[in-house]
């Protein structure tokens, strides 16, 4: 059965208090594992950030702090695939344009 991006995003809803770490951990992973479902997760992340908007913000947090890894251990590949995520991000306004644009100064 096709399960739908908004009964996923309800479901991580009500799993986020209990395994929130593995869950954003598990989306990072997902997205540079994947990347053609990047979209997806980035959506999902949207859907989690509109309900709990501090969700969005650790999310972000776990994101630069693994960008900063896959930098150190000159990972381009997987540097790519993450800043393309942030940029799906800004089509689920959980990233703004100008902050990402920020990042690259």
């Amino acid at each position: 059965a096709v399960v739908s991006t908004q009964s996923t995003g309800d479901i991580l809803d009500q799993e986020i208090t209990t395994k929130k770490e593995f869950i954003l951990n598990s989306l990072v992973k997902n997205a540079i594992c994947q990347p053609e479902k990047m979209t997806i997760y980035s959506t999902l992340v949207g859907l989690l950030n509109v309900k709990m908007f501090s969700t969005g913000g650790e999310f972000l947090v776990l994101i630069m702090e693994r960008l900063s890894t896959l930098i150190d251990d000159a990972e381009w590949r997987n540097v790519q695939l993450l800043i393309r995520f942030l940029a799906d991000l800004i089509n689920c306004n959980v990233v703004l344009g100008a902050s990402l644009l920020g990042l690259f100064d």
